[in-house]
């Protein structure tokens, strides 16, 4: 399934809203249960909102985003929110699972 760059339109809200366990994201047995890209339902404005939830740890970047053919690889139209201690997430709407992603860093040493 493919989208428009139009109806893909990304959701950023505090980290309080993406139901993550911080303490899990410390533990290796449990750190790939959050890490990476995973299907949920997140409440934007009160409607519940399908996409997809970005978490990467990243600590000596100024910046993280998320790229795709969705948005044609821009590194400036998916910017991820910093969470806490080096790790960074982010949440696009109405991205379907397989697609093909990557991380753009900037600020690295």
């Amino acid at each position: 399934m493919s989208h428009s760059s139009s109806s893909m339109t990304p959701y950023y809200t505090h980290p309080d809203h993406y139901d993550i366990d911080l303490a899990a994201l410390y533990n290796p047995r449990y750190a790939h249960q959050l890490m990476g890209a995973h299907p949920m339902t997140l409440p934007v404005n009160g409607e519940p909102i399908e996409g997809v939830r970005f978490i990467v740890f990243a600590p000596h970047a100024q910046s993280v985003s998320v790229i795709g053919d969705w948005n044609q690889w821009q590194a400036d139209t998916a910017l991820m929110t910093p969470i806490e201690d080096g790790f960074w997430v982010g949440f696009i709407a109405n991205l379907g699972t397989h697609q093909r992603y990557k991380y753009a860093l900037t600020g690295l040493p």
